[in-house]
């Protein structure tokens, strides 16, 4: 199996002669760097327990640097989230301030760091944290109301959970949501 990303690729393999061929052909073409194991891919640090079976992967490191970066626009913020998002919370266009007004020319002031949040926490939901899911597609759905806090302070205050893939042990974090009413 190949996994290409840029300029980072992956190779999983079951024949060892197979990928040293593979691996030779494409150094004769490429400058390559090539590790027996994968520690890192994309800022995501990977450990693997082969005895146990246990793939670890943690984003640690993009979290802590993301949380710092962003931590003036949490200042305030003090209340702790159980949860990414609340079961009630409801969101819709209606909500967004009219053209033109106070509002709305004092919410454009904090739309590219709101849409900078938002894109890294779509990059965590993305690779490490599902349970950050679902309340990170409303917040995109919707960036011309900068409301990113509860979400950041939930996962700041959940600390920097790693995703974890067995066999027969799976459990991912997730959120469900039932409600067909959202736009």
């Amino acid at each position: 199996m190949i996994v290409i990303w840029v300029d980072d690729i992956i190779c999983a393999h079951a024949d060892r002669a197979a990928y040293d061929r593979f691996a030779t052909a494409l150094a004769q073409k490429f400058p390559v760097e090539r590790k027996e194991t994968m520690d890192w891919v994309l800022g995501i640090r990977i450990d693997y327990d082969r005895q146990s079976r246990v793939l670890r992967m943690s984003q640690a490191m993009y979290a802590d640097e993301f949380l710092r970066k962003y931590a003036s626009h949490l200042e305030g913020v003090s209340k702790r989230y159980d949860s990414p998002m609340a079961d009630d919370a409801s969101y819709s266009a209606d909500q967004c301030p009219a053209e033109n007004s106070q509002e709305a020319a004092e919410m454009a002031q904090h739309r590219n760091i709101y849409m900078s949040v938002v894109g890294g926490l779509l990059w965590l939901s993305a690779c490490t944290r599902p349970d950050l899911t679902y309340a990170t597609s409303v917040l995109a759905r919707f960036v011309s109301i900068p409301r990113a806090h509860p979400l950041c302070r939930h996962a700041a205050c959940t600390g920097i959970p790693a995703l974890y893939y067995q066999p027969r042990h799976m459990h991912a974090p997730g959120h469900r949501e039932a409600s067909y009413g959202v736009r």
